[in-house]
């Protein structure tokens, strides 16, 4: 089993600091800490505003839909090290700069909205080549209260996989027999005889109450399909029955089916299901789902082109089949995208700053463990 030790933590909380003008950081890393104040405005330091930052988000937002739209390389680059100077400052800059040459995880939480909205999987160490590192894992934390993590599941012990898919007409056709496909074989190869892949397609709110309910409950929740924000509220959207049309499946209806079922991974493979109004609680899927009690939940902060999916779920299985480490195996999927580009070498690649981690506090070891 993964060991899980402090010094393999940075903690960076930021919090609301309730004046509209700036923010408090708070970091942790070992037996250090460090305090820092994060100005929404520029500084003399070179900072740049918070408003800077989000006024970038429909660049990559439009880039996703249409590579015509796409910023350049250098521009991604340049937004990621504007991402790493607002918030490494100060104190924090100190800290940063004595972080080991090892896997680190990055976790982050906060309850300002506008921080929580940007995209920190984007940011860029200063000296550093462009893209994802492996060494680095940007894990988004959500705060709980009284839900504590089921206990770890051996992998001696069967895991049960949900994987449920809906490609409504009107929507891009979801390609799921061969994701399902894919994901079987990591699971036979590793788990030969230990694993249970139940696969539901077209799924409705009937028969995804259903497949929920059926024994053995899932260890894992995988949707497969489409998402959207609508009035600030994530949503999924599933099939009608009736006339195979999307049929919305609001954030908080899915946090109530998935709540208290003791599932340990949810991956949500569908566009801007980390996305919605950050103010609440419950309209962000991924965040609601953690609150709610679900372990880990991955998910996607814009929309995720369908050629990019694969790579991503694909090397993210194998990778948390052969640890059992959540935080690896997101990085790994991250550095899978950045190493397949999907298009023009002159435009961004965007894909791999798509996914994101929500998890529980707790150590991310905790959802596989005994891993051979």
């Amino acid at each position: 089993m993964a060991q899980y030790l402090i010094k393999d933590v940075l903690d960076l909380m930021l919090l609301d600091a309730g004046t509209g003008k700036h923010a408090v950081a708070v970091a942790r890393c070992n037996h250090d800490l460090a305090l820092a104040e994060v100005p929404f405005q520029p500084g003399a330091s070179g900072a740049p505003s918070l408003r800077e930052l989000t006024d970038f988000l429909p660049r990559i937002r439009r880039g996703l839909i249409s590579a015509l739209d796409r910023p350049r390389p250098a521009e991604l680059h340049e937004y990621g090290t504007k991402l790493f100077r607002f918030l490494i400052r100060g104190e924090l800059a100190e800290l940063y700069a004595r972080l080991p040459d090892a896997h680190v995880r990055i976790q982050i939480v906060s309850n300002h909205p506008d921080l929580m909205q940007l995209p920190w999987e984007y940011l860029q160490e200063p000296r550093q080549s462009p893209g994802p590192r492996l060494k680095r894992s940007f894990v988004r934390v959500v705060r709980t209260v009284g839900h504590t993590p089921s206990p770890a599941l051996h992998l001696q012990d069967r895991v049960t996989v949900l994987f449920v898919a809906a490609s409504p007409k009107g929507k891009e056709a979801i390609p799921w027999p061969e994701l399902a496909e894919y994901i079987e074989g990591q699971f036979r190869q590793r788990l030969p005889g230990r694993f249970l892949l139940r696969v539901v397609p077209n799924v409705d709110d009937g028969a995804l109450v259903d497949a929920l309910d059926a024994r053995p409950r899932p260890d894992i929740f995988h949707f497969y399909g489409h998402g959207d924000v609508s009035g600030g509220r994530g949503r999924l959207l599933l099939v009608n029955p009736k006339t195979g049309q999307p049929s919305p499946l609001e954030a908080e209806a899915l946090i109530g089916l998935l709540r208290d079922r003791e599932i340990r991974l949810a991956l949500l493979t569908a566009c801007d299901t980390a996305a919605g109004d950050f103010s609440d609680d419950f309209s962000v899927l991924a965040a609601g789902l953690v609150h709610e009690g679900v372990g880990a939940v991955v998910a996607n902060q814009f929309a995720v082109p369908i050629l990019s999916v694969a790579a991503f779920v694909g090397t993210l299985y194998n990778q948390l089949l052969e640890t059992g480490d959540i935080d690896l195996a997101v990085s790994a999927g991250r550095l899978k995208l950045w190493g397949s580009p999907l298009g023009d070498a002159r435009q961004a690649n965007l894909e791999w700053g798509v996914p994101v981690l929500y998890r529980h506090f707790a150590r991310p070891d905790l959802y596989l463990s005994g891993v051979t």
